[in-house]
C-alpha cells in the first residue's frame, strides 16, 4: 500500500509540473520579446512587434514579424522567424549563438536619396561603436522568399523595384561576413538589371569583395534625359553629404585616403542597348569592377564587348590611385545613326551604315577647371549633305582624327596646338 507521504509528494510534484509547464512558456515568450527589442532598438534603431511565439524543442517558431526602421520609413515584414536555440541557456540569462531562418520577407521603403546616403552613413558610424554583449548572438542566417519595393521621392516618376528570389548571410567568429543572393532583379524608369549568383565577402580587416556572375542590364536611351537627371541628383545628395563632413568634393587634394575598401566586380554579364522598344546593341560579355577606398572611387572600370570585330565595343577605366586622376575610353564600332544626333552642327546624311571609333585620355590640366583631352576618332561609311558642300548629298566618306586639346570648363572654351585629320585616306592640316 502506497503510504499517504508518498501519495502527498505526487500530487505536489505534479502540481509544480503543470506550474512549471504554464509559467516556463510565458517566461520563454516574455525573455523572446525582450531580446527582440533588445536587439531592433539597439541594432537597427527600430520597433519589432510579431503576432505568435510557438516553442519547440530545438528553439521557436515566430510568426508575422514587423520590423520599423528609421521611423518607419523602411518596413520589413517576415511570415515565419525560426530561431535554433538552446533552452537552458536562454532561460538562464547565458549568452549564446544562434542560427536564424527567415521565409516570407516584404520590405516596403520611402525615402528620398539625402534620406538613404544620412542612413548608410548612420549605420557605419554605430558599426564603430562597441555593443553591448547580447545574450543571443546570430551565427547563421538564411533568407528566402525576399521581395523589396524602394520608393525613390523626387528621384523618379515610378518606384525602383527591387525583388530577391532567395540569399543568406553567415557571421564566422573571427568577425568575417558572407552574403549570398541569387536572381536579384532591379527596375526602374529606363532602366533594368538582373543579377545571377552574387557573393559578398567582409574580412575582419575592413576589406568587402562583392562578385556577381552571369548578369544582365537594359537601358533605354529614349529616356536618357529622365536617367541623367536622376544620376545628377545622387550625384548631388552625395556630395552634398561629403561636402558637409569638410571638404569640397571635387577637389582631388580633399578626397580621404584610408579608410574601409571595397572591391565590386560584375563579370559573364549581358547589356542592352534600346530605343524604346528596338534593341541597338546587344553587347556581351560585360564586366564592371569598382574599387571604393572609404567614400572615394579609387579605380574603375566598364567593359562592353561585341561577339566579333562588327559588334559595338566600349570600355572606360578610371584611376585615382595617384594624383592626377586618369580616364581612359576605348570604343569600337559604335551605331552613327545613333550618335549623330547627339552634334546637330553637322549635316549627316545616310548613317545607317555608319560605324565610330575612338579613343580619349583624359586627365585634369595644370589650372583648376580645365582638362587636357588626346586620342584619336575615326569614323566611315557616313554621308554629308548641304548646299555649301554639294548640291547632291556626298556619301561614302571616312574620316579620321587625332590630336591633343584643352577644355576650358569655366571660360566653356576648347584650344589645341594642332590636329591631324584625313579624309578618305588624304590628310589635311
Amino acid at each position: 500500500m502506497v503510504s499517504r507521504a508518498w501519495k502527498v509528494g505526487g500530487v505536489v510534484l505534479m502540481a509544480a509540473a503543470c506550474a512549471g509547464g504554464a509559467v516556463v512558456p510565458r517566461v520563454a515568450r516574455a525573455r523572446i520579446k525582450s531580446a527582440l527589442d533588445e536587439r531592433c532598438h539597439r541594432t537597427l534603431e527600430s520597433a519589432c512587434s510579431f503576432a505568435d511565439a510557438r516553442l519547440a524543442v530545438d528553439g521557436v517558431l515566430v510568426r508575422d514579424l514587423t520590423v520599423r526602421m528609421r521611423g518607419g520609413r523602411y518596413v520589413a515584414r517576415a511570415h515565419r522567424v525560426g530561431l535554433r536555440l538552446g533552452w537552458a541557456r536562454f532561460l538562464f540569462g547565458i549568452p549564446q549563438q544562434v542560427d536564424v531562418d527567415i521565409d516570407g520577407v516584404e520590405v516596403r521603403g520611402r525615402a528620398t536619396v539625402d534620406e538613404i546616403v544620412s542612413d548608410l552613413r548612420s549605420r557605419r558610424g554605430e558599426e564603430r561603436t562597441p555593443a553591448r554583449r547580447s545574450r543571443l548572438r546570430v551565427r547563421a542566417a538564411h533568407i528566402g522568399g525576399v521581395e523589396a519595393r524602394l520608393s525613390l521621392v523626387e528621384l523618379t516618376e515610378a518606384p525602383v523595384e527591387l525583388r530577391l528570389r532567395h540569399g543568406g548571410v553567415d557571421w564566422a567568429r573571427d568577425g568575417a561576413t558572407t552574403a549570398r543572393w541569387n536572381d536579384l532583379l532591379a527596375d526602374a524608369p529606363g532602366v533594368r538589371a538582373h543579377s545571377g549568383t552574387c557573393t559578398v565577402l567582409h574580412g575582419i580587416d575592413t576589406t568587402t569583395t562583392l562578385d556577381c556572375r552571369e548578369f544582365e542590364g537594359e537601358v533605354d536611351v529614349a529616356r536618357g534625359q529622365a536617367l541623367r537627371g536622376a544620376l545628377e541628383r545622387v550625384l548631388a545628395a552625395t556630395r552634398g553629404r561629403e561636402g558637409g563632413e569638410g571638404g569640397e568634393a571635387g577637389d582631388p587634394a580633399q578626397v580621404p585616403q584610408g579608410g574601409a575598401q571595397m572591391q565590386a566586380r560584375f563579370q559573364d554579364g549581358r547589356v542592352k542597348i534600346l530605343h524604346g522598344a528596338d534593341v541597338i546593341a546587344d553587347l556581351a560579355p560585360a564586366g564592371v569592377s569598382a574599387l571604393v577606398e572609404g567614400s572615394s572611387l579609387r579605380e574603375a572600370s566598364f567593359q562592353l564587348g561585341g561577339l566579333d570585330t562588327r559588334q559595338p565595343s566600349l570600355s572606360v577605366s578610371f584611376n585615382r590611385m595617384h594624383e592626377p586622376w586618369q580616364v581612359d575610353l576605348d570604343a569600337g564600332a559604335l551605331p552613327l545613326r545613333e550618335l549623330a544626333p547627339w552634334v546637330p552642327a553637322v549635316p549627316w546624311h545616310n548613317t545607317e551604315a555608319g560605324r565610330a571609333h575612338a579613343r580619349v585620355h583624359v586627365e585634369p590640366g595644370e589650372v583648376p577647371e580645365r582638362l587636357e583631352v588626346s586620342g584619336d576618332l575615326f569614323l566611315e561609311n557616313f554621308g554629308l549633305e548641304h548646299p555649301g558642300l554639294a548640291r547632291e548629298p556626298i556619301d561614302g566618306l571616312s574620316v579620321s582624327l587625332d590630336g591633343r586639346a584643352t577644355f576650358d570648363l569655366a571660360r566653356r572654351r576648347v584650344t589645341t596646338p594642332g590636329l591631324n585629320w584625313q579624309v578618305n585616306g588624304i590628310p589635311f592640316s
